[in-house]
């Protein structure tokens, strides 16, 4: 038997112990660290951050603001009476405001709409992940690639006023369940290849004679 067919075996052998351990890993469940449920109310043409006060607290204001790693997500659920356009930014809520005061040259936060497009169009970077619904149910799991801030925002451009009732649950994941299923799904395929014909040599020196 060769050197390198050995070397290469004992490698192939050794990528499908790791692919079955991040198979394994990858069924483990996340650990939750934090939930709410509420609704938010988005005026005409202005945009709001979701607000995770509950409803029956009104007008009390508590908008959600968070620092993500990429081993913790945030699970979402909307539903819209309408149509309007959710953001999950990678910023807080007030590193908008923030910007919005200094462009205009005043204190007092300004909700136009308008103003959310044109720090959107200023920071493009800070959308992590963006959709619209239109009078819907949408579920989405976001999970960051860095340590960051997180927002979510809704924009409603229309007339009409519109209601967005929410459901969040922040999880801890030992390591992303996909990514990691995908990797151990690749490195099987590969790690067999290079392990058959060290195998299958070193059974034909047990076989006996």
């Amino acid at each position: 038997m060769s050197r390198r067919t050995t070397i290469l075996g004992r490698g192939g052998t050794t990528l499908i112990a790791i692919s079955l351990a991040l198979f394994l890993v990858s069924f483990i469940p996340p650990q939750p660290m934090g939930s709410g449920d509420g609704i938010t109310e988005v005026s005409a043409r202005t945009f709001s951050p979701l607000n995770r006060a509950p409803h029956f607290f009104a007008p009390i204001i508590s908008y959600y603001d968070t620092v993500l790693t990429p081993q913790q997500g945030v699970e979402l659920e909307l539903t819209a009476n309408g149509t309007i356009t959710v953001y999950i930014l990678e910023v807080n809520t007030q590193t908008i405001f923030n910007w919005i005061s200094e462009q205009q040259q005043v204190p007092a936060r300004d909700l136009n709409v308008t103003r959310l497009e044109e720090f959107l169009e200023a920071n493009p970077n800070a959308i992590g992940w963006q959709h619209e619904i239109n009078k819907e149910t949408i579920e989405h799991t976001y999970i960051p690639t860095k340590v960051t801030n997180v927002t979510i925002v809704y924009s409603n451009p229309s007339s009409e006023n519109i209601g967005v009732n929410h459901s969040y649950r922040e999880k801890s994941f030992i390591a992303p369940g996909n990514k990691v299923l995908n990797i151990a799904l690749w490195t099987a395929p590969i790690g067999i290849i290079l392990a058959i014909p060290w195998l299958l040599n070193r059974w034909k020196q047990r076989k006996p004679k």
